[in-house]
């Protein structure tokens, strides 16, 4: 057998001791996803997965905190973000990014011109699985594109390419590795918006575990390095925390189901202004009682939609 030098196994030692002792630089975008890598947010229809994920990506592109800070602080200037949607239309998408907007006092100032110039958000109705046409970058002073960390595809189910099952892992594994390859090449993270199973919409209705409940194979499940759910509370905590039958569809909740490498969050409500923006508030607080409908304050919160804290 040939011997190995010593200072070759010297420096393998100290190497490997090394990475003991010091905790590698990891560049997470979001809460559990770094360039490369997939995250996933599913829900039933309706729930506000996609216009709660496009208000993340236009605070993460304005430098914001994101969603309360819960998925980031602020970043001065912001970062590059790239929205794809064959869910909704052009002028669907623009109606939301100027309530987001709205919401946000998000009309002037540096924080807005890094939004004009950060997101990219298009109706790609034909857009490759490659993601390699039709998306057109922002561009740095020199004219170089500047590359997204963070992509959203919206929803996974629409870009998968003709003929694929999403029920098969193998077929769904080999889309997962075409998308991860695009975003190692641009240092980005992505974020796949996806329907919930039908043990999802129990979920939903009971307040069970939303784990592991997204459509398809478990590969999408495996494929994600963070899982979220979003929901309305069902009749039960809706009750439990003091919200009338008549408000309750104007809660959603936002709960982590996995996380790779990390601690999971605990949930985070939302509550829908009179545009329909999802605004992060204090959890309400839980009554013995159930509230009147016409009782002026709901689990804590002003019955007024409009009342909403700006830049949350």
């Amino acid at each position: 057998m040939p011997s190995t030098p010593a200072g070759k196994l010297t420096e393998r030692a100290d190497n490997r001791l090394a990475a003991l002792i010091t905790e590698p630089d990891r560049p997470y975008i979001l809460p559990g996803i770094y360039p490369g890598r997939l995250g996933v947010i599913t829900a039933v229809g309706g729930a506000s997965k996609s216009f709660m994920t496009l208000v993340a990506c236009v605070q993460i592109s304005a430098g914001l905190p994101v969603l309360g800070g819960l998925w980031g602080p602020a970043v001065p200037g912001g970062r590059p973000v790239v929205f794809i949607s064959r869910e909704d239309d052009i002028i669907d998408l623009e109606t939301r990014l100027y309530s987001i907007c709205q919401h946000l006092q998000l009309t002037s100032g540096p924080a807005f011109e890094a939004y004009c110039h950060n997101l990219v958000v298009c109706n790609a109705r034909y857009l490759e699985p490659t993601l390699d046409y039709g998306i057109i970058l922002p561009e740095d002073a020199n004219g170089q594109e500047i590359p997204p960390v963070l992509v959203v595809i919206d929803t996974l189910s629409r870009f998968l390419p003709p003929g694929t099952n999403e029920n098969d892992a193998i077929q769904m594994t080999g889309f997962f590795e075409s998308i991860e390859d695009k975003l190692r090449d641009w240092g980005a993270g992505g974020l796949l918006i996806h329907h919930t199973n039908k043990a999802g919409m129990q979920a939903a209705r009971d307040d069970l575990d939303a784990a592991g409940t997204e459509r398809g194979s478990v590969a999408i499940s495996f494929a994600a390095r963070t899982a979220w759910s979003v929901r309305k509370p069902s009749q039960q905590r809706a009750a439990k925390h003091g919200i009338s039958e008549e408000q309750r569809s104007h809660y959603v909740i936002l709960e982590q189901t996995k996380i790779n490498l990390g601690m999971m969050h605990d949930p985070l409500w939302f509550r829908k202004n009179s545009a329909g923006v999802p605004v992060p508030i204090p959890t309400p607080a839980q009554t013995a009682t159930r509230p009147a409908a016409n009782r002026p304050r709901i689990g804590g919160v002003l019955d007024d939609p409009s009342t909403d804290t700006a830049r949350s």
